[in-house]
């Protein structure tokens, strides 16, 4: 009942809103380190070639902040003792994707690995519908009697096609599987190429124009037959190149490309199973990991529903400007107001994932693995844009500053960047399935 309330007080003021204002491994994907090769003592060269399918369903809700104001007779008195900002659900949230991805690995030795991932998204959607108590008599994003910011429900293109592949490498300075008194510590070096056509609000196009690099140090150790913990902490740099959509749009923004990301990974295989003579075993991996990623602009749930936003200056039928830029900067392609892309600042989070793996080494050439995870994203800001820099010292943002410069923000929108009318996750889950079938040679 306090919800409908709430839905109600924001529906009621929504307009006001608009006056008073003149505003993404997706979890990361789990990289296995330990040996994806036969435990024999043979020497040479080792390849192996993974075919696998993964689906992941992210799903939750996203709430929107709201000035309460006190002794508002017209709400019902929501905020007796004060005037506060408070969150009230306003949306709910899925994407589901299915990918094949494709892995050639070539191991010296066992000192040292090149391996490459291709992957082809078989489909990628996102849509938005109407929270529980939510309608467009009490929406502030699509109100039935007032300009919306983008029309609910909301279904994003069908997006498929080869993504952006991964090359690394992986040096192992010490090696169980040379010596069994030693534990196995692996240092690695994964690039993303961004190769892959880039991602637009109206295309279905997969690629996100970022060139990705990704260190990593992991340890495991056999210390008995049947255990194998291991450990991994990797930092990831992302790195906008001139095609993406992270522009630069001059010294007053205060965000461009995409946060950077640190992780740590924890688990153990349990081997319950393991005939050397064959080469067969039965394995299972448990195990968890944490992502942290910092502030950046990004590819949010939002992205499609405001770069597709009929909230548009250039329709001179029913002109809106709702997703327009607070700046005022003009398109030089339109001759108007610059309109959003869809890509918003985005607060810093933290992505928490376990799983629950079975790997099956049938034959000496040819192993099956499935792989369960469940993962929670923290709450965070998906429209959290500074309004820009203090460029003159006087302690605030204006739009004309001592000398004459325009201290906004180019990309801050006050329809839904300023505090007060923000949009922020709520209750988000990741589920996700692999299965991989991979041959060994």
């Amino acid at each position: 009942m306090r919800n409908l309330l709430l839905r109600t007080l924001a529906g009621a003021t929504a307009l006001g809103l608009g006056a008073v204002t003149t505003a993404p491994a997706l979890a990361s994907e789990m990289t296995d380190i330990l040996d994806p090769f036969a435990r024999s003592a043979d020497a040479g060269l080792d390849f192996g070639l993974k075919v696998g399918w993964d689906m992941l369903h992210r799903g939750g809700d996203i709430r929107r902040e709201f000035r309460c104001l006190s002794h508002d007779s017209q709400v019902g008195g929501l905020c007796p003792d004060g005037s506060t900002i408070i969150d009230v659900d306003e949306l709910t949230t899925e994407r589901v994707i299915h990918r094949l991805n494709v892995d050639a690995t070539l191991a010296f030795w066992r000192y040292a690995q090149l391996h490459a991932r291709l992957p082809l998204v078989l489909s990628d959607r996102t849509t938005l519908g109407f929270a529980d108590g939510v309608y467009p008599g009490n929406s502030t994003v699509d109100p039935e009697d007032r300009p919306s910011l983008f029309n609910l429900p909301f279904t994003g293109e069908k997006r498929t096609g080869l993504a952006d592949p991964i090359v690394g490498v992986r040096f192992a300075p010490m090696s169980w599987t040379r010596d069994f008194t030693r534990p196995t510590w692996a240092i690695g070096l994964d690039l993303t190429l961004p190769f892959a056509s880039v991602k637009e609000a109206d295309n279905t196009a997969v690629g996100e124009g970022v060139f990705a690099v990704e260190i990593s140090s992991a340890v495991s150790s056999r210390f008995t037959d049947y255990l194998q913990p291991y450990f991994k902490v990797a930092g990831k740099l992302n790195i906008p190149t001139a095609k993406s959509l992270f522009d630069d749009y001059g010294k007053t923004q205060t965000l461009v490309g995409p946060g950077h990301e640190l992780g740590i990974t924890l688990g153990s295989e349990i081997i319950p199973f393991e005939d050397h003579g064959d080469e067969r075993t039965f394995v299972f991996d448990l195990g968890g990991s944490v992502r942290f990623k910092f502030e950046g602009r990004e590819y949010t749930d939002l992205f499609e529903a405001l770069g597709t936003s009929k909230c548009d200056p250039r329709d001179t039928s029913e002109p809106c400007d709702l997703t327009t830029f607070t700046r005022g900067d003009i398109d030089p392609a339109t001759g108007r107001r610059r309109k959003s892309d869809g890509i918003t600042d985005v607060e810093n989070y933290a992505t928490f994932t376990g799983w629950f793996g079975l790997r099956y080494q049938m034959i000496k050439h040819l192993e099956l693995t499935t792989r369960f995870t469940v993962g929670y994203e923290t709450p965070h800001f998906l429209t959290a844009a500074d309004a820009g820099k203090d460029l003159d010292g006087r302690n605030q943002v204006e739009p004309v500053n001592s000398n004459g410069e325009n201290e906004f923000s180019p990309v801050y929108n006050e329809n839904y960047d300023a505090i007060g009318t923000r949009f922020r996750t709520a209750n988000t889950m990741l589920y996700g399935l692999t299965v991989s079938l991979m041959g060994k040679f």
